[in-house]
């Protein structure tokens, strides 16, 4: 039997229909039309009997027609809602129609929600949807699952056909979209997937799409992507990554281990960074770069610099009181983090607990923190440098704004970024902004640390430039508690 146009047959039962129609009311209320023996005197008698019984008919499809349009459709945007955009999906696999879905979903809407409140948000809602359904129109069915996503269903579509299409739809967002007096810019991450070439039933190829559009939002502004298998693997190793947080941060594999941080002229440790690691159960040793941007993503990063801090003060306390150690203890703080009066009450609070003297407390920052500061910050650095704790810029020089850190942020401490000290010898001009690091961190009274020193060479060139601390390979990698300990702490 040849194919029907599944999508616009199933589509039109409850988006172009508002009531029965009008012949159909006139048939139901007056019966066929009538002949010569329609006028015979029982035939009129009966027709007009049975009128009740026919309103009732038209009353019983206009609410059928009202649920059918609850059930099917979208009441802010009008748009075919989940449950009939999947029951298009089932009907075209169900037919073994090659299909494919466009799953969209609107980066930031959010952020514009708390920021202008739910009504404006239903609003720019609303005008995605219109704009949507424009372009939409004549290559499939758009419609809103919920919140800020929609879906795209078409049929018989090429792979080049679709790309062309993705593109004509993130053009939607390229310019603003104005909402009364508001400009609202947003970008959208679409994510493409295909039957049969992407899954064998409708929730797989949903699901890829959902996956290949989580993939898109990694793209910094609109972009789209297409289905890959690897997808769904690196989706498994982050799942099983963001569980890691879920429980006993302990159990999961997470522990910390100590860099010491060395005066090249007495070749004493003068303070050691403490620097968070992860042994997975299942994946084994994940890189910091992976597991912490996932606890930042997740909201997870109070959690594990919390538990950082329980551990290595609880560690330090009995170094003081065993050994009368005195030096400086640092760990990295997150721009998020830097904002949170929680997490100064918090620090304070363990510091107090376990005895601590705030003075040997650093708080490494970085460039990031420079693009996302904001008063509170700056009132919670402050506070910190009233109790004694020092700040340090890490990884100083790998950005435009760094100089203008050092007037913004009360700053004690810089550490030069490694990417300097590998130019050494190879290149003159960094070699030249090197020793300028180094000259406007003495004329500040900043400490400066070179990071990332590997080699006898490189320690030389810089203790002639005029940097006399040092944390690297060359000195000692970073050491578990207990190695730490022994070799630096107790003998």
């Amino acid at each position: 039997m040849k194919h029907r146009n599944l999508y616009r047959s199933f589509i039109d039962g409850f988006t172009n229909q508002t009531a029965v129609g009008q012949d159909e009311r006139f048939t139901l209320l007056n019966g066929p039309s009538p002949g010569i023996a329609g006028y015979h005197h029982n035939q009129v008698f009966n027709r007009f009997t049975s009128k009740d019984s026919a309103l009732r008919e038209i009353e019983r499809k206009d609410l059928e027609l009202q649920m059918k349009k609850l059930t099917y459709q979208d009441d802010l945007t009008n748009l075919p809602n989940r449950r009939a955009m999947n029951k298009l999906v089932e009907n075209a696999i169900v037919n073994q129609v090659e299909c494919a879905v466009l799953s969209i979903d609107l980066d930031g809407f959010k952020k514009i929600n708390d920021l202008y409140g739910h009504e404006k948000g239903d609003l720019l809602l609303g005008s995605t949807g219109r704009k949507l359904q424009e372009i939409v129109s004549g290559f499939g069915v758009v419609g809103r699952l919920g919140g800020d996503e929609f879906l795209v269903f078409t049929e018989k579509k090429s792979t080049s056909e679709l790309e062309i299409f993705a593109n004509e739809l993130l053009r939607i967002f390229s310019k603003p979209i104005v909402i009364g007096q508001n400009s609202f810019s947003i970008s959208a991450s679409v994510g493409i997937s295909q039957f049969p070439i992407h899954s064998s039933s409708a929730n797989q190829l949903l699901s890829a799409a959902d996956i290949a559009m989580y993939r898109a939002k990694k793209v910094r502004g609109s972009h789209f992507e297409f289905y890959k298998a690897k997808m769904t693997e690196e989706l498994s190793r982050r799942l099983l990554l963001e569980q890691s947080f879920s429980e006993d941060l302990h159990q999961n594999g997470f522990y910390f281990v100590f860099q010491p941080q060395i005066d090249r002229m007495t070749n004493e440790m003068i303070g050691f960074e403490v620097l968070s690691r992860l042994n997975h159960p299942t994946l084994g040793n994940i890189s910091p770069f992976e597991f912490i941007g996932i606890a930042e993503e997740t909201e997870n990063i109070s959690k594990l610099t919390h538990h950082l801090m329980t551990e290595v003060f609880s560690k330090v306390s009995s170094w003081i009181n065993s050994f009368g150690f005195s030096k400086k203890v640092s760990f990295n703080v997150t721009p998020f983090l830097l904002s949170q009066k929680t997490f100064f009450r918090d620090l304070f609070e363990l510091l107090d607990e376990y005895g601590i003297p705030y003075n040997q407390i650093e708080l490494e920052i970085t460039e990031e923190t420079q693009l996302k500061v904001n008063q509170c910050t700056l009132d919670n650095m402050k506070v910190c440098r009233e109790r004694g704790i020092q700040i340090a810029i890490d990884d100083f020089g790998t950005g435009f704004s760094m100089l203008k850190s050092l007037t913004h942020f009360p700053i004690d401490k810089i550490k030069i970024d490694k990417y300097f000290i590998d130019q050494l010898g190879k290149d003159n001009q960094t070699e030249a902004v090197l020793k300028s690091i180094i000259f406007l961190g003495q004329n500040l009274n900043c400490t400066v640390i070179a990071e990332g020193v590997e080699k006898l060479e490189d320690v030389e060139a810089l203790t002639e430039m005029g940097c006399n601390y040092f944390q690297g390979y060359y000195f000692n990698r970073p050491l578990e508690m207990d190695d730490f300990e022994q070799k630096y702490i107790s003998n």
